[in-house]
């Protein structure tokens, strides 16, 4: 199982190291992928800027610690800007990026779609 986890940049990983979340999102059924929205879709399509824009938005918030000024550096946008996309967010999912059961939501969908599409690239390979 822990194979799984390697990567050319982590050829070994030991299986107390994984992370929980992680292994939840790689081990993710088909009926968990059914429950995930259209709009989150959208959010992580990787042909549409703005809706790449929001993902950004997102992740950069949750590493920044739910900090708007901090979100707005890593993004090299202004903090209106950040506020803007929160609530477009917001508006779009009916979920609160700025809440911590929205935000884990949020990022447990699109890493479940990030993973999922790497999966779908690597096995076209």
């Amino acid at each position: 199982m822990a194979l799984e986890f390697t990567s050319k940049a982590k050829p070994l990983v030991q299986f107390c190291d994984i992370d929980l979340s992680e292994l939840l999102i790689r081990r993710a059924d088909s009926a968990a992928m059914r429950l995930i929205p259209e709009w989150a879709r959208r959010f992580a399509a990787r042909d549409d800027d703005q809706s790449q824009g929001l993902a950004r938005t997102i992740r950069a918030f949750a590493d920044s610690g739910l900090n708007v000024k901090q979100t707005a550096q890593k993004l090299g946008v202004h903090t209106n800007t950040v506020y803007f996309r929160l609530n477009r967010i917001q508006k779009l999912s009916g979920l609160d990026p700025r809440a911590y059961s929205g935000l884990t939501t949020l990022l447990t969908m699109l890493r479940l779609l990030e993973v999922r599409d790497e999966a779908g690239r690597n096995s076209q390979r």
